[in-house]
């Protein structure tokens, strides 16, 4: 009986009381709390890492050079079952003789014996078959030397030394060199060092790449007012679509700014991506601004457009989800394909804007339904996107009712283009002179493409004009 007491004695003191089940329970469910809280932020946390895996050039702003090659190709047009090359009975292209007056030296040729009968031949052909050959002259460099004499005062004994006239470079290098070497740098992206090379295979010059660096510093300084012209001019447009790409000034991360209206461009280096460097971009320009949604172009208060071809990866981002989130992914992809069939029929005259704006209400319509479907679901990037999309959705449709407005951004990215294969060759420039050498010359070079006026002959003007004191070429269209 005493070991029973004993036990039952251990019994009653093990069982707990109400109280301590009541705070056990009470733990237990703080603690269920926490791992469901932290469950949530893994969840989410896991869902941004699969998304970002998920991430390539086309559902994001990623390079194509960046993608994996796990990525899938892009879909490829239908080939055509013809054979390469001209095709039976096309109208031949062939290269025009030049006249006369434009031909250095004219070789006569006759033959001297008959191919039939062997006897010899003489006289004149009336109308000969002409044959022409262009060839380029051996290259080859001029040195201009002047002697600045000093000259003795039989007055007063001083020594009085002649001056150079205004017209000659006080540089070791001419005008076309300065010219060539900027056009080499800034038009075809090659390195100093490669210009170097150039120079000395072609025509024998040896320069330094300090002396090339002086070069660009001189076109930059020759350029500079018909660069501000530009920039006065593209602010006063009516339409600009700006964009802006990562820049390496001294191995420092700048921004290089890009402005491009119909006739002219504009670039800038910044130190940074922010609506300060955006408002030297655009100074007073209160026109139609066509850019991506980057929260830095807010500052303007004009009319805007954002481009579709941005919003489209986004909704491809979208339709690779699960579920519902997926599938208004996928009819919003939908909806973009009707928007741009329209547009392109608009484009090709198939009718005009009155019709194209019927075509597209009801893709107006669709598209705001489902962001507003899409922005239901909470805390998701695909919701967060959905509604910061419907508070510029205004903005989505500019393009739809004003002249010379496009639905992309894509004339943007056509100028920034250049910049980036030129940094990834050279990686950049390192210094604040080197800058301005690029956003001037960029500058130039692609307003002279819009135009289609000769690169070297506006550098060489420029320079000239430059050495006199004069005004420089303008870059404005006449």
């Amino acid at each position: 009986m005493k070991n029973d007491d004993m036990s039952n004695m251990e019994e009653n003191k093990k069982k707990p009381t109400y109280d301590e089940l009541l705070n056990e329970n009470y733990a237990l469910k703080a603690t269920v709390a926490k791992l469901e809280a932290r469950i949530e932020t893994l969840d989410a946390r896991l869902e941004k890492l699969e998304a970002m895996l998920r991430q390539n050039s086309r559902n994001s702003s990623k390079p194509p050079s960046s993608d994996m090659p796990s990525v899938p190709p892009k879909k490829k047009q239908k080939t055509s079952k013809r054979k390469q090359g001209g095709q039976r009975g096309h109208k031949g292209h062939y290269r025009k003789l030049l006249p006369q007056d434009e031909v250095e030296s004219i070789v006569e040729i006759k033959p001297d014996l008959c191919m039939h009968c062997g006897c010899g031949l003489s006289g004149n052909d009336q109308n000969p078959r002409r044959h022409q050959v262009l060839d380029i002259p051996k290259p080859a460099f001029e040195v201009s030397e002047y002697r600045l004499h000093s000259l003795h005062c039989d007055k007063c004994g001083q020594q009085t030394r002649a001056e150079l006239p205004r017209n000659i470079p006080r540089s070791a290098f001419g005008h076309n060199v300065q010219s060539t070497i900027a056009m080499a740098t800034g038009s075809w992206r090659m390195s100093k060092r490669t210009v170097a090379e150039m120079l000395d295979a072609l025509f024998g010059i040896k320069m330094s790449l300090a002396s090339i660096s002086a070069c660009e510093k001189r076109v930059s300084a020759a350029i500079s007012q018909s660069v501000e012209e530009v920039q006065n001019f593209v602010r006063r447009s009516d339409v600009v679509y700006a964009d802006e790409t990562s820049w390496r000034e001294n191995n420092n991360k700048f921004w290089l700014w890009a402005g491009v209206a119909k006739e002219a461009t504009m670039f800038f280096v910044q130190e940074n991506r922010s609506q300060v460097s955006a408002k030297k971009l655009l100074g007073d320009f209160n026109g139609v601004l066509v850019s991506d949604r980057y929260g830095a172009y807010n500052i303007h208060d004009g009319l805007r457009q954002l481009c579709w071809a941005h919003l489209k990866r986004d909704f491809i981002a979208f339709s690779e989800n699960k579920c519902k989130q997926g599938l208004i992914g996928k009819l919003l992809l939908k909806q973009v394909k009707n928007l741009f069939s329209s547009w392109h029929q608009f484009q090709s005259g198939i009718f005009d804007r009155s019709v194209f704006q019927e075509k597209i209400y009801p893709v107006v319509n669709a598209i705001k339904r489902l962001l507003e479907d899409g922005s239901s679901f909470g805390k998701t990037k695909m919701a967060r996107s959905c509604r910061r999309i419907l508070k510029q959705f205004s903005s989505l449709w500019t393009f739809t009712y004003i002249d010379e407005v496009e639905p992309t951004n894509n004339s943007a990215e056509r100028a920034v283009r250049p910049a980036v294969i030129w940094r990834k060759n050279n990686f950049g420039t390192q210094s604040t002179r080197g800058s301005r050498f690029i956003e001037r010359i960029m500058t130039t070079v692609s307003t002279l493409k819009q135009q289609n006026r000769n690169l070297f002959e506006f550098l060489l003007s420029a320079c000239n004009a430059h050495q006199l004191g004069l005004s420089p070429p303008s870059l404005i269209p006449a």
